[in-house]
């Protein structure tokens, strides 16, 4: 296990859905043991949305610090968690047997008042983790989406004021790049002519800018369809900038 987890929001079927997960196991996950033993706690207080409100904050934590200390005494691996529709799912790859996992979930229950159940079973190739927990292209988009926007908020922009936000996409000529403009402009974008052209490493750059916020639903509704289109047209979508709005 290390040190490198990262936090994200993403969508599941129609929920919405927050992901915490060890992203620096990624090539070394293969050494974890391969039994997958998935808790799920139900939460007991919910929003509309599904996410738990408060009151649950606490006690759900403590129930997951106690998950991951009896996975840690016995070398096993917690890799991650999921919250969405209600429960929150804890991943360890375990070598401690079903039912000392049985007898732990059932004591953290009448503890802490959660209803708690364990998905027991072999996971080889650890592909839960790659599949269920590992972020996607588009999620690592979001994540580099969020570091901007703690940025510029760290230097007192409030997120909320409309402002042009300008990105930046690379292709290997100008030829190819024809068709991502074209697609851009359809779709709101302005295309910057005068800003767009040979690149230092003679790739060909398009900068494009749209009017909006940096409110994260809002701006990666758009950076998601660059970095989509552009992977789609044979270029690499290089991320935004914008002025801070205070």
């Amino acid at each position: 296990m290390s040190d490198q987890w990262e936090f994200f929001p993403c969508t599941m079927g129609e929920d919405r859905a927050f992901i915490s997960v060890d992203v620096g196991i990624k090539d070394s996950v293969h050494q974890a043991p391969k039994m997958l033993c998935k808790v799920r706690l139900t939460y007991c207080n919910l929003h509309p949305n599904g996410l738990p409100t408060d009151e649950d904050f606490e006690p759900a934590k403590a129930v997951e610090d106690r998950l991951e200390a009896f996975a840690v005494a016995a070398k096993d691996w917690y890799v991650g968690r999921v919250t969405v529709g209600g429960y929150r799912y804890f991943y360890i790859y375990t070598s401690q047997k079903e039912a000392a996992w049985i007898r732990t979930i059932e004591s953290l229950s009448a503890q802490y008042g959660f209803a708690l159940s364990a998905d027991y079973g072999a996971d080889v190739q650890h592909a839960m983790y790659f599949r269920e927990l590992y972020p996607t292209a588009d999620d690592w988009r979001v994540l580099h989406d969020m570091r901007v926007i703690d940025a510029a908020k760290a230097q007192g922009d409030d997120g909320t004021s409309v402002r042009q936000i300008d990105h930046w996409t690379y292709f290997d000529a100008e030829a190819t790049a024809r068709p991502f403009v074209d697609w851009a402009e359809k779709n709101g974008f302005v295309h910057d002519e005068e800003y767009s052209g040979p690149a230092d490493d003679g790739k060909y750059c398009v900068r494009l800018h749209h009017q909006g916020t940096l409110e994260l639903s809002e701006l990666t509704h758009h950076t998601i369809q660059l970095r989509r289109k552009a992977e789609q047209l044979g270029g690499d979508y290089d991320g935004w900038e914008t002025p801070v709005e205070k």
